[in-house]
């Protein structure tokens, strides 16, 4: 950490107590402030200024091929988004309409920390990386401040919730430039993502899954939509067994399995879909994408960990590694505690990674796992009262 870095970190300390003591005081002090103008760019900023920066960086990094710094940015804000979420439920926090300021946008949850601050922050270490214009750099780090402080103004948040926040994001992004100077881990993955095909179907494999809920959450998507999806890719698929559909077999040949190519092209991403389907009629929504997480990012980990840095064969199957299954759990779990308790949370990952590490030798011949998964996961966290 340098000089700056460390002063940096120092004032935000002192801002931060400061802020603890006054928040009240401060949060009703922006209150009164307010005017129409003001309202409408906060309202423009809060919902819809982190999408078009993130939207416009991620398409000038893929323009300029810079697909690691595109790795670590992503990977920053998702890691500051969960890390916020746990600690926001962890300390629960009220949100200032408790001392009667009004909130001028929609809200739920606990206020401490605060998401978008935390994720807005954790590109500002990135900027200087990726940016050479001092101008731009200069105005996206403007709006990125801007948008944290938006969540204020607008009384959802107290201004302790945005520093600290801020900060998490910030020092979490300057971890991953650390390690990844040091270990190039993202380099890698990038080398592996575009040289070895299970790879590239494990992240797709999450990338889809965390789409699904992404979506479900927004309510673009539901079980019609998920149905109609179901239907199209069936039929598509059982085509292609056929003849080669233009941009689908493109798609096909890059993710999928040679085997599966004459068998079941796109099985992988059918019985996903088709997983998520049935966990959403099945089950309550919380649990139903809890479920879902669980099969996205347990899944694709139990393989890709075990796969390439597994060392210890699971005793339930020699294909598994309990290096990929541990990771596995921690981390579905993890997803999981952001729908569900932590003990349902647990409990859910824990047995349905029991019955993943099953399949290859006994039950999958019958039902794949990514149909049994969220089953298995939802059926064990509604017993759980």
């Amino acid at each position: 950490m340098n000089v700056k870095t460390k002063i940096f970190s120092a004032i935000l300390l002192v801002t931060f107590i400061v802020a603890l003591v006054y928040d009240a005081q401060i949060v009703q002090f922006v209150e009164s402030q307010r005017n129409e103008t003001l309202n409408r760019i906060m309202y423009l900023l809060t919902d819809l200024g982190l999408f078009f920066i993130l939207s416009g960086l991620a398409t000038y990094l893929i323009y300029k091929r810079r697909y690691t710094e595109l790795l670590l940015m992503a990977a920053a804000a998702l890691l500051s988004l969960e890390t916020a979420y746990i600690l926001k439920k962890l300390f629960q926090v009220p949100r200032p309409d408790n001392i009667a300021v009004e909130q001028l946008t929609h809200a739920t949850g606990w206020a401490f920390p605060s998401i978008h601050a935390a994720i807005v922050l954790s590109l500002a270490p990135f900027m200087k990386r990726t940016l050479e214009s001092k101008p731009i750099r200069g105005t996206i780090l403007a709006l990125l401040i801007l948008i944290a402080v938006s969540r204020m103004y607008l009384g959802v948040h107290y201004l302790s919730d945005i520093i600290f926040g801020g900060f998490l994001g910030y020092i979490l992004a300057l971890t991953l430039i650390y390690l990844e100077q040091r270990y190039q881990i993202a380099e890698r993955f990038i080398y592996h993502l575009q040289s070895k095909r299970e790879v590239r179907r494990q992240s797709a494999h999450l990338t889809t899954g965390l789409l699904i809920i992404l979506l479900v959450k927004l309510n673009v998507l539901n079980t019609v939509i998920l149905g109609a999806i179901l239907a199209v890719g069936g039929i598509l698929s059982l085509i292609s067994r056929y003849t080669k559909i233009p941009i689908i077999y493109q798609i096909l040949r890059t993710f999928e399995r040679p085997k599966q190519m004459k068998t079941f092209p796109g099985k992988g991403s059918f019985f996903l879909v088709m997983g998520s389907f049935l966990a959403l009629i099945l089950f309550p929504e919380p649990v139903a994408l809890a479920s879902i997480a669980i099969m996205a990012i347990g899944d694709s980990l139990t393989t890709l960990i075990g796969v390439y840095f597994g060392h210890i064969k699971s005793p339930t199957n020699n294909l598994k590694h309990l290096e990929g299954t541990a990771l596995a759990i921690i981390a579905g779990t993890i997803a999981a505690f952001n729908f569900v308790s932590f003990e349902k949370a647990f409990i859910g990952t824990f047995v349905a990674m029991l019955f993943e590490a099953l399949t290859i030798r006994h039950i999958d011949r019958v039902i794949d796992d990514n149909l049994l998964i969220p089953i298995v996961a939802g059926l064990t966290m509604t017993l759980i009262l």
